[in-house]
């Protein structure tokens, strides 16, 4: 979702105002959510009058969009790039799962994802269809994952693998629900202990 326009390298003067809206907004909205965050937050955060923002982005909307994309392919880099050098498909789903919650993204406010599915709801459908999008996408790589285990005799082969990646990402983004209820970290760790321990049921 995020191309190397991001990386500000040859940018122009305008491209480069954007992209510093956009890097100071995600953590507001990530924090906030859509309907939490004001055109004063975002001046605030920015530095930029309204009219300044607005000359780069059509709408409170657009800017939100903008600052989903930016704010998930970190999340996206912080939670998968780790497991590319991993020598299995399960190492990779194990990988996976420690990385959830041991390496934070870099962009205050947690995951994109968990707070879209609470922030967003019909409030604003283009947002909600990013989040849709970004979520899948995360379901489609850890299924690939669990192929890759199947293929390798780590995981049965009866296993479906887009259930099992549906389940383990579910499980992860409840977690972060109880924790943020109840104020305790034990819950992320022991929700990755189990999860963990439930691959190995899946074994053959």
């Amino acid at each position: 979702m995020i191309r190397s326009e991001f990386q500000g390298v040859g940018m122009r003067k305008g491209e480069l105002a954007r992209l510093h809206i956009i890097e100071k907004a995600a953590p507001v909205f990530n924090q906030l959510g859509y309907g939490g965050t004001s055109l004063a937050h975002l001046t605030e955060a920015t530095g930029f009058e309204k009219s300044g923002i607005y000359r780069h982005f059509s709408s409170k909307e657009d800017l939100a969009c903008q600052a989903f994309d930016y704010t998930y392919q970190i999340a996206w880099n912080t939670k998968f790039a780790s497991l590319k050098d991993l020598s299995s498909g399960i190492a990779k789903v194990e990988g996976f799962i420690h990385n959830f919650f041991s390496i934070r993204s870099p962009v205050p406010g947690g995951c994109p994802i968990y707070n879209n599915a609470v922030f967003a709801r019909e409030s604003n459908p283009a947002l909600k269809k990013r989040s849709q999008k970004g979520y899948k996408c995360w379901v489609n790589a850890l299924k690939d994952f669990i192929d890759e285990a199947k293929a390798e005799g780590e995981i049965r082969a009866n296993i479906d693998s887009e259930k099992l990646a549906s389940f383990l990402l579910v499980s992860l983004e409840g977690s972060l629900i109880a924790n943020n209820l109840i104020q305790r970290v034990g819950i992320s760790n022991d929700t990755a202990d189990e999860l963990i321990d439930y691959l190995r049921t899946k074994r053959p």
